[in-house]
């Protein structure tokens, strides 16, 4: 699936929505297949069984990129952009206070969703699905054209 995703990539959204309706849906189609006939085979609290359950609870919206063209088949840059929030949290545990630390954790889960979205649609209007870069936008530039 993300061979396909990776040839298809600079196509406009039509074109990429008429591969992926082509060459993506019977592959998840297959896949939806073994998840029904898998679903029997294992424990539901085992670890696949969990996975398989998931997946099949979880499947229209795992699917939905294959339905418009302009949407990514993963979510990994959005899962970059929000890494940084994560860890903040942890290191704002020792800001000096717990009120300090809530606010500053409040701040930056807010400058960092900003930045993300601001790195998504450049990413958006250079029409990436998945980026091998990262965004940078100098300061001097500011954000009010964003």
């Amino acid at each position: 699936m993300f061979r396909i995703e990776r040839r298809i990539k600079h196509l406009s959204d039509e074109e990429r929505l008429r591969e992926r309706q082509e060459k993506t849906v019977p592959l998840l189609t297959k896949f939806k297949a073994w998840l029904n006939q898998a679903v029997h085979t294992g424990l539901p609290k085992d670890t696949f069984g969990i996975a398989v359950n998931y997946a099949l609870k979880h499947w229209d919206a795992l699917t939905n990129f294959t339905k418009a063209g302009h949407l990514d088949a993963s979510n990994n840059f959005a899962e970059r952009c929000m890494r940084s929030v994560a860890i903040g949290r942890k290191a704002f545990l020792f800001v000096g206070s717990e009120r300090a630390g809530h606010a500053a954790a409040i701040y930056y889960s807010l400058v960092e969703s900003c930045l993300c979205r601001i790195r998504h649609r450049q990413l958006h209007a250079e029409r990436q699905t998945m980026p091998n870069r990262i965004f940078h936008r100098p300061i001097s530039q500011g954000f009010a054209t964003v």
